[in-house]
């Protein structure tokens, strides 16, 4: 029991980062889904929809639980949630480049392309929320 305090301990940050962005991905996959689907919209379109539903999400969840941000300050809250937006619109760039390759130019799949993608910026995702937003105000 004591290997695993110690393990959590060392990795818990990361693992609830992963555990919030599946969670995360499952929000943005599913908006994704239910805009392409279900409402027939433009798969670059369903994309941006999908993503800042799924920022949103991601915000909260990471500021509260993942990173244990409690600042209270409204200043600090739209300061965070700035930084959080920025570094997710450099995210959408990353996804939307990988759309153009695997969509437009190699003809995959959409919705492999956005699982794949979603893989790909949530790991640009952590180092973000880890090294710049969350990390002095904890």
């Amino acid at each position: 029991m004591k290997l695993l305090h110690k393990l959590y301990a060392k990795y818990g940050e990361m693992l609830r980062y992963l555990f919030a962005g599946g969670l995360t991905t499952a929000v943005s996959i599913g908006a994704y889904t239910f805009f392409t689907r279900i409402c027939h919209i433009n798969y670059y379109l369903s994309n941006i929809g999908a993503w800042i539903l799924a920022v949103i999400f991601a915000f909260v969840i990471n500021k509260f639980f993942v990173f244990n941000s409690r600042q209270k300050k409204t200043a600090i809250i739209a300061k965070e949630f700035a930084q959080f937006v920025l570094a997710r619109l450099f995210s959408l760039g990353l996804e939307t480049f990988v759309f153009f390759i695997m969509i437009d130019l190699a003809n995959m799949n959409d919705l492999v392309t956005k699982f794949t993608a979603q893989i790909v910026v949530m790991a640009a995702n952590y180092l973000f929320s880890k090294l710049i937003i969350f990390r002095s105000t904890r």
